[in-house]
């Protein structure tokens, strides 16, 4: 299952920019409440899958394995909420330091004001701080299973392959992102950071949560699985919409329609659905229903509703 996944490309883009007028810091802003909404949405998942894993202790079918795996998710979501904490008191601290007040973050996107962003995070040392938590974020996540350790290092390179790059000297890392940018660029990079996390968060959670399923005449227990490859992006880009029923065999028979129309699954009973995203910038939504055969016979309807976000207009040629 895919989760919606950071903009590298445009942060990178974004925090690499010295130009502070007007439109670019608009574009920061609309990058820092992407990003925002973004995590927000994930870490809702998250809750979500950590409820139902919860419930799974007290079936007694899923029980034994539910009490092994519950904990461990629980463990995950403490420590991706304690590095984002951390980035919290960063973002009010950078504001703080660059004379807004703490409850008017919006304030802060009007300003080219690199001066602060220097003193945060390399007169006070904040930039190798952050990179110390984001490892350390790293290690405890391996330490957690060793399942979880290989499940998650397989991923980790696609992730944060940011923080292999800083390995030889740990200023690089603050030269790269923070070195004279503004606090609307800073604020962006770090709601990227936020992302990464619940975004990591989000997938081993729900690798707990499908790890405890039990087996039921060569079907799994049934959960619909949709996900979107990105819930930010530019006008134009092709938007990619995953979903399925969480089973091992296509016996279920599903069937999945988008937006009205009916999309065939592949041999594995998952469906791939790409489109444009809209020209205009703004939140949009795809309706997803998935209609599917329970072992016992009975029918099922699930729908979910899809959430992205366009940050930038389409520009005229």
């Amino acid at each position: 299952m895919k989760f919606a996944t950071p903009c590298l490309t445009i942060l990178l883009f974004l925090s690499a920019c010295s130009n502070n007028s007007k439109s670019d810091l608009t574009v920061f802003e609309a990058t820092f409440n992407g990003l925002e909404q973004s995590s927000k949405t994930i870490e809702d998942i998250s809750a979500d899958f950590r409820k139902q894993l919860y419930g799974r202790l007290n079936d007694p079918m899923t029980a034994e394995k539910a009490a092994v795996l519950q904990p461990q998710a629980e463990r995950v979501s403490e420590l991706a909420s304690s590095v984002v904490d951390y980035i919290y008191k960063l973002e009010s601290q950078l504001v703080e330091v660059a004379g807004y007040r703490l409850s008017d973050k919006a304030s802060a996107f009007k300003s080219g004001n690199f001066k602060s962003v220097n003193k945060v995070f390399f007169e006070q040392k904040k930039g190798t701080e952050l990179l110390q938590k984001l490892r350390g974020f790293i290690d405890s996540i391996q330490s957690v299973d060793v399942s979880i350790g290989i499940y998650y290092a397989e991923m980790r390179k696609e992730t944060y392959n940011y923080l292999d790059s800083t390995t030889d000297n740990e200023m690089n890392f603050s030269k790269i992102y923070f070195n004279d940018i503004s606090v609307a660029a800073a604020l962006s990079v770090l709601a990227k950071f936020e992302n990464d996390i619940r975004n990591t968060e989000s997938k081993l959670i729900s690798y707990c949560y499908y790890r405890s399923f039990p087996m039921i005449d060569r079907y799994e227990a049934f959960q619909t699985l949709v996900g979107i490859n990105s819930s930010c992006v530019k006008a134009g880009d092709v938007i990619e919409i995953n979903a399925g029923v969480g089973s091992f065999s296509v016996a279920s028979q599903p069937k999945f329609t988008i937006d009205g129309k009916i999309i065939s699954c592949n041999e594995n009973g998952i469906i791939v659905y790409k489109f444009k995203s809209p020209l205009k910038a703004g939140k949009y939504y795809k309706s997803v229903k998935i209609e599917y055969t329970k072992p016992d016979g009975t029918k099922e309807v699930r729908t979910k509703n899809i959430e992205y976000t366009v940050i930038e207009p389409k520009q005229n040629p």
